[in-house]
């Protein structure tokens, strides 16, 4: 008898622990009642579940595999089975256990779950189709109806239908994310992003209007915000040419108010600024674009109207008196990496960057990782604003990051040759050339071959540029075949050569909206 209380106070004490979520001392409970009595099957699937909690997946096995000796019948020892060897890295144990779980019955809360870790599991090894079966299998057995509304549950469908570029399906959970979580900011941004290329503007800007009602917890969100509202009316600019002023206008407004917000940061200053650059130049008022976007970059973290007051470190701007050798390109390399590092270790840049990089290497076989930053969406900015008393704060020195900086070269390289100032342009090329945004290091490839024949270079230097600039292109092309950024810049450099039957051959292989774009590209040659 003393035995029989014994097993039940210890049973007593691991549940209430368990409850408490004391896990350690739970498993040391429940110990105590396998050691008097091994083939206690409450007692083992309890200690298997504890042992998953605390991560001793390999305790976990042992207790699971016991349970399916003692009640070898019952598929809800083979699920639990199934997960240990899941959380074992051992997935074709886990999908083994999991079929001899269907086949045996499962209880019925057990049974939805099941069908969410198989979904996991061909998830996991990039098999969508299989993984959205078992998710539907998943609510449908699910009386409670429960688990389909978990914010786990749907962020796991968005990601499929993202994969699987199901973007109608994909937007459906984005909704129901928000919806089931709405205060989480990041909910309506996907969401958004979502709408945005769905071209559902009246949508997006009702989602914004929501995320900063319910989901907004700082300035970084709002400055997010006033971003996401001007990229709104940029979008509808150039699907409403009737009203292109009026929507960049808006744009602009969209961002004023933040650009001067006493209260947001340097960085945000910055971010702000190279957004409402892009804008002038989008809205084609060059002049606008190129004064605005040198005055920040020759003051960084500072508003127009504050560049009267001297900044404790200015960045110099590029001028016909700097000589762009290979020494001034190497610094300018070195300080663009000691800024990314820099930028990761402050927070500015996911730490996570490399997993999009793509890796090269230089003539000495050295590493070089070509990294492809996503553009923002630029806004704009409003007329001169009182100047407030420089702070200390403002006078400690700042370093621009280097997507804003090189954001801005290519803001003035494009007004410069919308301009047909072809010298001023080319005072930027050499260094966005060197970027580290795939995008911005092409342009920068592409326009340099351009603007040495726009600047009437001898004819030897001009042919040598374009063949190094093709061949550039055609490797980068061959080495990734849907590489179609490469593939349209080798395409007008072939074109503007006059080589017009290699560009449409090359225009040809592409998506209709590129193959269009190349081929109006090529009669503006010939006009």
């Amino acid at each position: 008898m003393a035995d029989a209380m014994d097993i039940s106070e210890a049973r007593y004490n691991a549940e209430l622990a368990y409850s408490n979520q004391n896990y350690e001392t739970a498993l040391k409970y429940y110990q105590i009642v396998l050691n008097q009595n091994p083939a206690d099957l409450q007692a083992l699937s309890r200690a298997g579940a504890v042992a998953v909690v605390l991560k001793k997946y390999k305790d976990a096995l042992n207790y699971f595999a016991k349970a399916k000796e003692v009640d070898p019948d019952n598929g809800d020892n083979y699920f639990n089975y199934g997960n240990a060897c899941f959380f074992n890295s051992d997935y074709v144990g886990a999908l083994d256990s999991y079929v001899e779980a269907e086949k045996r019955k499962c209880s019925e809360d057990v049974l939805p779950r099941m069908y969410y870790q198989m979904a996991l599991l061909f998830s996991s090894r990039q098999e969508t189709d299989n993984a959205l079966i078992y998710l539907r299998k998943c609510e449908k057995a699910d009386s409670t109806g429960m688990i389909a509304l978990t914010k786990e549950f749907i962020s796991e469908k968005l990601k499929i239908y993202m994969i699987n570029r199901d973007y109608v399906n994909a937007e459906k959970s984005a909704a129901q994310l928000v919806a089931v979580d709405p205060t989480v900011y990041r909910n309506y941004a996907v969401y958004f992003s979502l709408l945005m290329a769905s071209k559902d503007y009246d949508t997006a800007v009702r989602v914004l209007d929501d995320a900063e009602e319910y989901a907004v917890t700082g300035k970084d969100e709002l400055v997010s915000i006033s971003l996401q509202r001007a990229a709104v009316e940029a979008a509808q600019a150039e699907n409403d040419p009737a009203n292109r002023d009026a929507h960049y206008a808006k744009a602009i407004e969209a961002l004023s108010d933040k650009y001067a917000d006493p209260e947001i940061t340097k960085l945000q200053i910055v971010q702000l600024a190279a957004e409402i650059g892009d804008l002038y130049f989008k809205s084609g008022k060059y002049d606008e674009a190129i004064s605005w976007t040198e005055g920040h970059l020759k003051y960084p973290g500072r508003r127009l109207a504050e560049m009267t007051q001297a900044p404790a470190e200015p960045e110099p701007l590029l001028d016909e008196n700097v000589v762009i050798d290979d020494e001034y390109l190497d610094q300018i390399a070195q300080r663009d990496m000691d800024m990314i590092q820099e930028n990761i270790d402050n927070g500015f840049i996911g730490d996570d960057l490399g997993e999009f990089a793509e890796v090269e290497y230089d003539d000495d076989g050295n590493e070089i990782r070509q990294y492809d930053l996503s553009e923002i969406i630029p806004e704009e900015k409003p007329a001169a604003e009182e100047v407030k008393p420089v702070s200390e704060e403002d006078n400690k020195p700042f370093t621009m990051p280097t997507e804003f900086r090189e954001k801005m070269y290519f803001t003035l390289i494009s007004s410069y040759l919308a301009k047909d100032d072809f010298a001023g342009a080319s005072g930027y090329v050499a260094i966005l050339k060197n970027s580290d945004n795939k995008y911005y290091k092409y342009y920068g490839m592409y326009t340099e071959a351009l603007l040495s024949r726009k600047l009437n270079e001898p004819a030897d230097k001009v042919n040598r540029k374009y063949s190094q600039a093709i061949a550039y292109f055609r490797n980068k092309s061959f080495a990734d075949p849907k590489d179609t950024l490469a593939a349209i810049f080798r395409a007008r450099l072939y074109a503007e050569e006059g080589k017009a039957a290699k560009a449409e051959e090359i225009a040809n292989l592409l998506a209709e909206e590129d193959r269009n774009s190349v081929l109006k590209y090529m009669e503006s040659l010939r006009s």
